[in-house]
């Protein structure tokens, strides 16, 4: 509905854990121990509330704790998809890549890579979508920090997934989905100084730049994004057989807030999904230094970065504004977040979003999984399709 906001409080993956075991049993394939042991939790209550108007959506609780450590990248655990192999996990346990050998999808998914002004770029879509000539719908899809495209790869087909299940091939009333992605600056194909990737910390992986490098690099990534709507449209339908009606954008950790940021400073993006991102990055940063025991000030803040970030970021937007000053007026936004999430935690954006005015063509929803850390979970995955059907793809 119009200039609504919701929160939803789900539990944890306990219960696609139980899915998952059950078709791994019937397949006789093995059955991974950490999935086992997620399907021993049982999981917290639940419910739905639903808050009015074009402004409050908290979620209650949730985050907490310290901002500090490391965002690495996206962790892929699908609903959709059953592996068969051993996943690759980086040092906090995470899946990072998962194994190469699944089940088929329900859907032909086809991926086109275009080299753009010397970015590559990797879209997404089913091959249904490609035979048709109706409006499309374009979303971009960031990966975390420390990661690649490479491991949105299969987060992009589960979204194709799950939304091509819930939409019928007569619905004519609804736009094609493509799924963009692309490596941040310095990172995958990208990469040019992986210290400058890296966090405060006490060894040798120290960067004293932490705190520019990171906005620096979501920035850019904002701006990227903004020059690929100049031209995908040229590439991607040079003969203009094809119409992009519709401009949206997810990210994942440093793509969520990348994904803020567009949000903010490109009129054109009409729907954002940040994924344990936040909105307010000085927050954030200054929480990681005071932990990190780096002083707020020159050479770590310099006067001219603090000064950027204030006239940038979109916690300094008049985002409270019921008239054109405000950017985020008649945009629909879906945040996810984990209560256990210590490295990016709700608390920093919680303030912004309860205060946020999206307007009554707005929509704005949060959702909050109360046992969940800094990961992207299947039921995240979920939240996405149903959010991009009924306000990214319905006409």
């Amino acid at each position: 509905m119009k200039g609504t906001s919701y929160t939803y409080f789900t539990t944890d993956n306990a219960k696609s854990a139980r899915e998952l075991i059950s078709i791994l049993r019937e397949a006789k394939a093995n059955v991974p121990s950490q999935l086992e042991e997620m399907a021993m939790f049982g999981g917290g209550g639940g419910g739905r509330s639903r808050y009015g108007g074009g402004g409050r959506g908290r979620g209650g609780g949730g985050g907490g704790g310290r901002y500090g450590g490391q965002d690495n990248g996206i962790t892929l655990f699908s609903p959709l998809r059953v592996y068969l192999g051993c996943p690759r996990y980086d040092n906090n346990n995470h899946v990072l890549i998962a194994p190469t050998r699944t089940c088929d999808s329900t859907m032909s998914i086809s991926k086109q890579t275009l080299v753009i002004a010397g970015l590559s770029v990797s879209v997404y879509t089913t091959k249904d979508a490609i035979e048709r000539l109706g409006s499309i719908a374009i979303l971009f899809l960031l990966h975390g920090r420390q990661g690649s495209s490479q491991q949105a790869d299969q987060v992009a087909r589960d979204i194709l997934d799950a939304v091509s299940l819930k939409t019928s091939p007569e619905d004519t009333a609804a736009r094609d989905l493509f799924i963009v992605t692309l490596d941040h600056r310095n990172h995958g194909t990208r990469l040019v100084d992986p210290k400058a990737n890296e966090a405060w910390s006490g060894d040798d992986r120290h960067n004293d730049q932490h705190a520019l490098d990171m906005y620096s690099i979501q920035t850019g990534t904002a701006k990227d994004v903004s020059f690929l709507i100049d031209f995908l449209p040229c590439y991607l339908f040079p003969l203009g057989n094809r119409v992009i009606s519709k401009w949206m954008v997810a990210g994942v950790s440093l793509g969520g807030h990348s994904t803020w940021i567009l949000l903010r400073n490109e009129p054109r993006i009409c729907l954002g999904i940040p994924i344990i991102g936040c909105a307010d990055y000085l927050a954030l940063v200054t929480e990681r230094a005071k932990h990190s025991a780096i002083p707020v000030q020159p050479p770590y803040f310099p006067e001219s970065f603090i000064a950027f970030v204030k006239h940038n970021d979109p916690v300094y937007a008049p985002f409270t504004a019921v008239d054109t000053s405000n950017p985020f007026l008649g945009k629909k936004i879906l945040a996810l977040s984990g209560g256990k999430d210590d490295l990016v935690p709700w608390a920093a954006t919680s303030g912004f979003f309860d205060r946020l005015v999206v307007g009554e063509d707005g929509v704005k929803e949060f959702v909050l999984e109360p046992e969940t850390g800094h990961r992207l979970t299947p039921t995240m995955t979920q939240e996405m399709a149903r959010f991009l059907l009924e306000f990214g793809l319905k006409k």
